[in-house]
């Protein structure tokens, strides 16, 4: 049994909607990480008394999450995201502890929302902006899973696509199921992102480019 209380109007419901099915707590990392496309770094980062960031929960957590990355079997890419609110930098401090403990192909990125307490729900369902930083390589996205796209789903790659663009980068969309290949060409998003069958092919692509 399952209790769940919160101040946040509409939580409650999704947690019970989607427990056991999309969303699983653990204690133990090793038992999700294999396979897995990306991180989100949700900790709690007080302020200490002169002001500054308190990182002990963070750095703590990136630490034990860099072990087990560095041991996992898959070795396919995966994103490490910050979501907490963490001091300029802290990216390049990620990336520095993954590369310290030689976890093969990551990236590391931040994705900050600004939330305001009693609406996190409706806000985060319809969001007034996005935002979303990265370092400069290239990427790449696996849709394998992805079963349905509506039409927040294609503002959200044609926001990657204008990204990217703008910074001369490119992002290659592999594993389409026909539903999801079908909106993409009736919205022309097809002209616009490079899509391809596999990883494998994804990956020359970006090679050739």
């Amino acid at each position: 049994m399952v209790v769940c209380m919160s101040p946040e109007p509409g939580l409650i419901n999704i947690i019970k909607e989607t427990l056991g099915k999309y969303l699983f707590f653990s204690t133990d990392l090793k038992l999700f990480f294999e396979g897995i496309d990306a991180v989100f770094l949700c900790l709690p980062t007080p302020p200490n008394l002169d002001g500054s960031t308190n990182l002990i929960f963070y750095d703590a957590a990136i630490e034990e999450i860099a072990v087990i990355a560095a041991a996992r079997k898959n070795k396919r890419r995966v994103v490490f995201v910050n979501k907490s609110t963490v001091p300029l930098g802290t990216v390049r401090h990620l990336e520095e502890v993954m590369n310290s403990h030689n976890v093969p192909n990551f990236g590391v990125a931040s994705n900050p929302e600004f939330l305001a307490e009693g609406t996190v729900v409706s806000q985060a369902q319809k969001p007034d902006r996005g935002i979303l930083g990265c370092g400069s390589r290239d990427c790449i996205l696996d849709l394998t899973g992805i079963t349905f796209v509506d039409s927040s789903g294609i503002v959200f790659f044609l926001k990657i696509q204008r990204y990217l663009t703008s910074i001369d980068k490119m992002c290659v969309l592999y594993g389409l199921k026909d539903n999801v290949q079908q909106m993409f060409n009736i919205t022309k998003l097809i002209r616009l992102l490079k899509i391809t069958r596999n990883i494998e092919s994804a990956e020359k692509i970006l090679k050739n480019n």
